[in-house]
């Protein structure tokens, strides 16, 4: 499979990098580098792919299909980053002939990039692109999807389905999905029905005021996803002003770098991807500027990655054994000492182990004689694959 065929190139003069040629270290200096030097054959050379996707046909934010040249326009010019990785840009997606084709297209992309090992930045486009992602993950025992977003994209499976009801077209295709957790929300957008709905699938789901007042404890959750999904609209409108119907209230700018730097050192995390910028309502490339710095902590994350999860090797970790009396066997945790992230460990349906992250907060509870929220919610999730 050569996926050359499936984009349009980007033109670097539309970007004007002369200046790029005496800084080795700015971005747009080092990808236009690695698109120089492409071929398929070496493909497993590069770390991370951008893949902008032009496409708002599924949503009524119209005007983001030109936001991934815009958000490249400011992305190249980002400064500060050495050669420990290499950066390729594929360019954007072919739209294909019909509707549906795009979602294809980028599922066969996504299933190459991660065979790959390649990391992917996509900058789209409406957040139902976030369906062709999901594909490429149909097969992955644990699949992991994370959003932040102002609203939660369900409804009913027979609402006719756009960007604002995508997840409920991704749960029918992969019923089995292993996990969803819905970051930001604003509870003015969200009916106490969806929440319900999201409780009884074992999902999770954190109000905006509980991520700003605890945005720490949003490292393990996102350490632990394969695809985070972020909608624009989930930072507030003074920051980001490029969407048609933004929000007084929401994430500050600084807070979505964070976020976007914790998925960035997340070992597990495959895809990261930023949605519905509508370049049409922005301000003097406000929003444009503010999602290539979003992109930039990314990287900057990855580049930290540590190789750090206890299931591939337990010499840096202490094990702590809590043994609860509800309980016939003891709660296993371990914690890295030099990173301070902590796990839990379960044992799959298949007798194989397997940790997740938590927080020191999980561990603490189990130490007071108290059950984690998380671990039970992760027990009945396992006993339900096992079924």
């Amino acid at each position: 499979m050569d996926i050359r065929y499936y984009f349009d190139s980007v033109d670097f003069s539309d970007f004007q990098l002369d200046s790029f040629g005496k800084n080795k270290n700015s971005l747009g200096y080092l990808i236009r580098k690695n698109m120089q030097n492409f071929s398929p054959e070496k493909f497993n050379q590069y770390d991370i792919a951008i893949v902008g996707v032009p496409y708002e046909e599924r949503t009524e934010n119209k005007g983001t299909a030109t936001a991934p040249n815009q958000i490249r326009k400011f992305f190249y010019q980002l400064d500060n980053f050495d050669t420990q990785f290499k950066i390729i840009d594929l360019g954007n997606l072919k739209q294909g002939n019909g509707k549906k084709d795009i979602y294809y297209a980028l599922r066969d992309v996504t299933d190459y990039l991660v065979e790959y090992g390649v990391t992917m930045v996509v900058i789209g486009g409406g957040q139902d692109i976030g369906i062709g992602i999901a594909r490429a993950f149909k097969n992955e025992k644990f699949f992991t999807l994370t959003t932040i977003d102002p609203s939660i994209d369900l409804k009913s499976y027979q609402a006719p389905f756009n960007s604002s009801n995508y997840l409920s077209k991704i749960l029918l295709e992969n019923p089995q999905l292993f996990h969803i957790n819905f970051l930001g929300y604003q509870s003015y957008y969200t009916s106490s029905k969806i929440l319900a709905k999201v409780e009884k699938m074992l999902f999770d789901h954190i109000r905006l005021g509980d991520l700003r007042a605890n945005i720490k404890e949003m490292e393990p959750i996102i350490r632990d996803s394969d695809f985070l999904s972020i909608d624009i609209e989930a930072i507030r409108q003074m920051d980001a002003p490029a969407h048609y119907k933004g929000s007084p209230n929401g994430l500050y700018s600084e807070e979505a770098c964070q976020l976007a730097r914790y998925a960035g050192l997340s070992d597990k995390l495959k895809v990261f991807g930023i949605f519905e910028m509508n370049p049409k309502h922005d301000v003097k490339g406000q929003t444009a500027k503010l999602a290539s710095q979003i992109i930039w902590y990314f990287l900057e994350g990855f580049r930290d990655r540590k190789s750090d999860n206890p299931v591939n090797s337990s010499e840096r970790y202490t094990q702590f054994n809590v043994q609860l009396e509800e309980l016939d066997s003891p709660i296993i945790f371990y914690h890295n000492k030099f990173t301070e992230r902590w796990w839990m460990q379960f044992h799959s349906g298949d007798k194989n182990k397997v940790s997740f992250s938590c927080s020191k907060n999980d561990y603490e509870m189990a130490s007071k004689k108290e059950i984690p929220e998380k671990w039970l919610k992760f027990i009945r999730k396992i006993d339900q694959m096992s079924k």
